[in-house]
């Protein structure tokens, strides 16, 4: 059965927002592991290292799952809910933005009046998987009316 990766990402934004939101304003690296297994709904074995001592993942699954999370991380760093010191293809420790904040956690709101942060978070310790997913779709689309906001002032204007 073919993956929708769109709810894949509002499910993998959302964990991410939720662990960043509940460490703010702290850095943290992302537990990247816990996110692969809601993402692929099974445990994961930990990382095994070669001869080496190098990292690697002897689940195919869980490495492209792995690298669904890097890169929903770093759309998320590009986009500017979130800052990462990595200038790499893969986040580092990250918090987030001003703007990230703005919309988790001090003004945006659901329908029903509750800050869209609490909400997310609230379902995720629930593993409401489907809800994190419609109101992570919320948080990006309170972000998109949020840029479009700042794009359309005019010039010199305060409000």
């Amino acid at each position: 059965m073919p993956r929708d990766n769109i709810a894949d990402f509002n499910l993998c934004a959302g964990l991410i927002f939720s662990q960043t939101l509940a460490a703010f304003p702290n850095e943290i690296f992302l537990d990247k592991k816990a996110i692969c297994e809601v993402l692929l709904n099974k445990e994961l074995q930990e990382h095994k290292q070669d001869a080496y001592g190098q990292l690697y993942l002897d689940d195919s699954e869980h490495e492209e799952a792995l690298k669904f999370v890097n890169g929903t991380g770093r759309w998320l760093v590009d986009e500017g809910y979130l800052r990462s010191r990595s200038q790499f293809h893969e986040p580092g420790a990250v918090t987030l933005t001003q703007n990230g904040f703005y919309i988790l956690g001090t003004e945006a709101l659901t329908s029903r009046g509750e800050r869209l942060g609490r909400k997310l978070s609230e379902n995720v310790e629930a593993g409401m998987w489907d809800a994190v997913r419609e109101v992570t779709s919320d948080v990006l689309l309170a972000g998109i009316k949020l840029g479009w906001q700042e794009l359309i002032k005019a010039p010199g204007s305060t409000s």
